[in-house]
């Protein structure tokens, strides 16, 4: 069975840095229309205070694969700008950056320095590509560019690395760059270079789990708001949302059902979970250790739990999601 640890396409899914960091940017050609409405967008800084995304936490050892569309308004300047950042806890552990001679380039943290690698140059930075890379922990690193890897940007033999990783981070470039766009951001630990991320947005209320208050419409702006939201005051109750249908492309499965969302915890209420309705039975995930802040949680599932089996196109599309108070 794989492990799928992280995947998403809105802030729903990640951390920020600040609310210069804009959900839902839609300008055309830097997001893949075909599969989800938007990217995100990391807006530049000053390289020593640089905006970033966090995914939320996981715990990936052995081999890790990330895989995502990037596309930047810009070039960098001057100097290494890191894009892609993997880290165990504190540790920056493994990165890709747009090397100093603009290309791809890979390293490596091994207890006292960092390794790099070759520089490569590939795809334009200013138009939107895939990137994928492959992390077979403190043993090697590679990097694979519209799915076909740069073999002299590979560092093997590595040693004195780290052997868990437990989130990642998509930074802004530097000052100069205003639009520095991640979508389809996913993880595991299987090769991804020919998988998709498809956003199915929610579009109504349950009429099943009806508890508590709040929309759909107040936790599914185009743009983030945390003004609004889903409210539950009492342990065990559920809100749910039905979502958008999805046609599942050609010579496509439906690998997996993600459901993420931002909450917060106060009063008797001590945490939250992520559920799915499927045949007309709730299957709930685990607490979630939602704290007192907002910050985004997820929950991944690879079968349908009403059958125990892949999902078809129609059991997704009659699923629904709720939020659970605990």
């Amino acid at each position: 069975m794989a492990n799928r640890y992280f995947a998403g396409n809105s802030l729903a899914a990640f951390f920020r840095t600040s609310t210069a960091v804009v959900d839902g940017f839609t300008t055309a050609g830097y997001f893949d229309s075909a599969h989800v409405p938007s990217a995100i967008n990391v807006v530049g800084n000053a390289t020593s205070s640089r905006n970033n995304i966090q995914t939320y936490a996981f715990s990936a050892t052995g081999t890790l694969f990330a895989h995502c569309e990037f596309r930047s308004n810009g070039t960098q300047a001057s100097g290494a700008a890191t894009w892609i950042s993997f880290f165990n806890g504190a540790t920056e552990a493994y990165r890709l950056s747009w090397g100093s001679t603009n290309g791809y380039q890979l390293s490596y943290w091994n207890g006292s320095a960092w390794v790099t690698g070759t520089s490569v140059v590939s795809a334009a930075i200013n138009t939107k590509v895939q990137i994928d890379i492959k992390i077979t922990l403190n043993s090697e690193m590679r990097v694979y560019v519209g799915g076909t890897e740069l073999t002299a940007a590979a560092i093997t033999g590595i040693s004195g690395a780290q052997t868990t990783i437990t989130h990642a981070l998509g930074w802004s470039m530097g000052s100069s760059v205003t639009d520095n766009a991640y979508s389809q951001f996913m993880l595991s630990d299987y090769d991804m270079r020919d998988s998709k991320y498809m956003l199915a947005g929610l579009n109504g209320d349950s009429a099943s789990n009806t508890n508590g208050t709040g929309a759909y419409t107040t936790i599914n702006e185009t743009v983030l708001d945390e003004s609004t939201g889903v409210s539950l005051t009492t342990t065990a109750h559920k809100r749910g949302q039905t979502h958008a249908a999805i046609t599942v492309p050609a010579g496509y499965v439906i690998g997996a059902a993600v459901w993420n969302a931002r909450g917060r915890v106060n009063g008797t209420i001590t945490d939250g979970k992520l559920g799915f309705r499927s045949g007309g039975t709730n299957y709930s995930s685990s607490g979630k250790t939602y704290n007192g802040g907002y910050e985004p949680r997820g929950h991944i599932i690879e079968d349908d739990p009403a059958t125990a089996t892949r999902f078809t196109q129609s059991g997704f599309n009659n699923a629904e999601t709720y939020l659970e108070a605990v």
